[in-house]
């Protein structure tokens, strides 16, 4: 198996084997993937980083925040055979039932799972491969303000009079990465692995250094050769307790 060129070749031809797919895509307001090899090079680059050509058909992946689900639809695809997916209703919002048709365009059965910092969640099962890709399973919400008008909002995300987007966000601190890593790690098997690509990844700055001692100390934190900057193509992998 080589990984890149045959997901590249998948990516390339995807409107014409998956007509009824791209046309979900298309009516989605806010969800139409990229197809752009470009954009996909850093999965490409952490997936070999996690060794996807030695796994078996039979491994258990969950991808987990899967969003218009190209990872598991792929797998699946390709022939593996264990294979789910979640995906968050909450931060779904409005754009739900988008998501909910291309799904099942793609035949994916995707669990609802909210994460929120310091708060356990449960799975239905250990897992050999959990992935997390442009994630933003770090961000602390519960903890952004925003005041306007001499109101509280809790808002994140903004357009500005230019029509520009904004994005706020609170990064996990020692604490929330720490009961982040110990949960997840309780749903690995004894040689799983998973794949956090925390996007964007702020623990590089000064600011957040203990932060990044901890990711060093307890995880493999890594970049891809983008050659972008490091908050945009950055990871760390968390490994089960052999």
């Amino acid at each position: 198996m080589n990984f890149k060129k045959e997901f590249e070749t998948h990516l390339t031809n995807f409107s014409d084997n998956y007509p009824e797919i791209k046309r979900a895509f298309e009516k989605s307001k806010m969800h139409n993937p990229t197809m752009n090899l470009t954009y996909w090079h850093s999965h490409i680059y952490m997936l070999n980083k996690m060794e996807i050509e030695e796994w078996s058909k039979d491994t258990s992946i969950l991808d987990l925040g899967c969003q218009m689900a190209i990872l598991p639809h792929y797998f699946k695809e390709i022939g593996f055979t264990d294979v789910s997916a979640t995906n968050s209703k909450n931060e779904a919002g409005n754009t739900l039932e988008d998501l909910e048709h291309v799904w099942s365009c793609m035949n994916m059965n995707v669990e609802h799972l909210h994460i929120l910092p310091e708060e356990e969640f449960t799975l239905d099962k250990k897992y050999d491969i959990i992935l997390a890709t442009q994630s933003n399973v770090h961000w602390n919400s519960k903890k952004l303000l925003v005041i306007h008008d001499g109101k509280l909002y809790h808002d994140y995300y903004v357009m500005d009079k230019n029509n520009k987007s904004h994005t706020f966000f609170v990064p996990y601190n020692v604490s929330e990465l720490k009961f982040l890593i110990e949960n997840i790690k309780k749903y690995l098997t004894p040689t799983g692995k998973a794949l956090i690509y925390a996007h964007p990844f702020p623990y590089w700055d000064d600011r957040f250094k203990e932060e990044l001692d901890f990711l060093q100390e307890h995880t493999e934190v890594g970049y891809t050769d983008s050659g972008a900057p490091l908050f945009q193509h950055s990871y760390f992998i968390i490994k089960g307790d052999k």
